[in-house]
């Protein structure tokens, strides 16, 4: 039987080794690394989720008890007047609370959604 020049070469093409040794060793460990990863992305990602909704009960109570306690011992010591200071203190601090806590549910809700 002839042997088919074409077929050889063909042959010959075809008959390449795997680039570097162990291959699929590396590639299962880049795998077996970016599952760990992205587990770890998830806890700390839940983790973020739990003291953002703490925090957000926790600092409507400091808002609340922070110019009853602390203002009107600096203040009565001062002699200044505790309405006034409280009336732009309060609002402003909340404001400022609430942006920050809308910039971070923002910030987590894309990241839970790119991740999942």
């Amino acid at each position: 039987m002839e042997k088919d020049p074409i077929l050889k070469q063909l042959i010959q093409k075809g008959n390449h080794d795997i680039p570097g040794r162990n291959l699929e060793d590396r590639i299962m460990e880049k795998v077996d690394f970016l599952v760990k990863m992205k587990q770890g992305q998830r806890k700390n990602l839940r983790i973020s989720w739990f003291f953002l909704l703490f925090s957000l009960g926790l600092i409507p109570v400091v808002l609340i008890a922070l110019p009853k306690t602390l203002l009107v011992h600096y203040l009565t010591e001062s002699g200044s007047d505790l309405a006034g200071i409280t009336g732009y203190m309060v609002p402003a601090a909340t404001l400022i609370a609430a942006v920050l806590f809308l910039v971070q549910i923002d910030n987590l809700y894309r990241l839970t959604m790119r991740l999942r």
